[in-house]
């Protein structure tokens, strides 16, 4: 098997790592194989690696707009997490260079403004998702709508938000576009119309793995809102499947763990696990299930769904009990 087979198909994050490593090492750098190399860097979240990689296909291509918002993301998430002004501005200077690339795309305008609302720049934000909307193609400006719909959200313009999103709810058909509406209508107390999107967006869910953050974020919405039967079927339809990064992997079992679905939770403890063999939670957690798995099924006039932890010390509670009456 060759070096890039390897980096494709491994599934051990610090093998896959060692694998992409051998490959950079031995291929000549050439734009096109440096861009094979920063999927391949992405797919494991290696972000010192990205950046470097990232850095240099941007020197041979300065509009290559991947690369960039490779560069970006990293940048933003720095600059959130240790307010470091020097890494923000960084950032806005890629997103400032990225606007006035004459490449750059519509949609990629709106990836654009998403992260100058993320930086709490609400004047590019909004200045950049309205330019994208003037620009972007008839049948795709509900889905733009929606991008300034949440800048509006985010930087205090709640009324303008909800009419933007009032007038495009009924033309979005997008499962994303659908869950994210959900979402914000959520955030303005707009209950009805955000249940409906989220009911909207269950049955056209895509493939978990191209939208693992969809079923995510909508089970997560679903949970909030008392619909915990629809959330686990949700879940359900995702099933076992092995997701690269650790952030997702936890996220799945995190939700399959509140919803008690026990199997599902095991998959992912187990995938989180098999790229971090130290978690302390993890492996608290698959202790946890294991125990559950040898407790007594639950009576018909138990709750619909009891936390794992809950059901758990029911569990201890209803052996005290046994024994103080022996």
């Amino acid at each position: 098997m060759s070096a890039v087979e390897k980096g494709q198909q491994s599934t051990n994050e610090a093998t896959a790592l060692a694998d992409i490593d051998q490959m950079a090492a031995e291929i000549e750098p050439t734009l096109s194989n440096l861009k094979k190399l920063l999927a391949l860097y992405k797919q494991v979240s290696a972000a010192s690696r990205i950046e470097i990689v990232a850095q240099k296909i941007l020197e041979e291509d300065p509009s290559d707009f991947m690369a960039r918002r490779a560069l970006v993301h990293l940048y933003v998430e720095r600059s959130l997490s240790a307010s470091s002004q020097k890494v923000a501005a960084e950032a806005s200077r890629l997103l400032k260079d990225a606007e006035s690339l004459p490449g750059t795309t519509a949609v990629q305008l709106l990836e654009v403004a998403r992260y100058y609302s993320r930086m709490k720049d609400e004047a590019s934000a909004r200045r950049v998702a309205l330019r994208a909307v003037e620009a972007i193609p008839e049948e795709a400006k509900p889905s733009a709508r929606l991008v300034l719909a949440q800048v509006y959200l985010d930087h205090g313009q709640p009324a303008a938000a909800r009419n933007e999103i009032a007038e495009i709810l009924p033309q979005l058909s997008r499962p994303s576009d659908l869950i994210r509406a959900a979402v914000a209508l959520e955030k303005l107390k707009q209950n009805k119309m955000a249940r409906s999107a989220a009911a909207r967006a269950v049955p056209l869910l895509r493939p978990v793995l191209g939208s693992p953050d969809d079923y995510i974020i909508l089970a997560e919405f679903l949970m909030r809102n008392g619909e915990v039967a629809v959330a686990r079927g949700v879940m359900r339809r995702a099933g076992s499947t092995y997701f690269r990064e650790a952030r997702i992997a936890l996220r799945f079992h995190e939700i399959c763990f509140n919803l008690a679905i026990n199997d599902l939770a095991k998959f992912h403890a187990q995938s989180v696990l098999s790229k971090d063999p130290y978690n302390p939670l993890m492996q608290q957690r698959l202790a946890l299930l294991h125990l559950l798995d040898r407790a007594p099924i639950e009576s018909a006039s138990a709750p619909p769904v009891a936390t794992p932890v809950k059901r758990l010390l029911a569990l201890l509670k209803g052996r005290r009990s046994a024994k103080d009456g022996e």
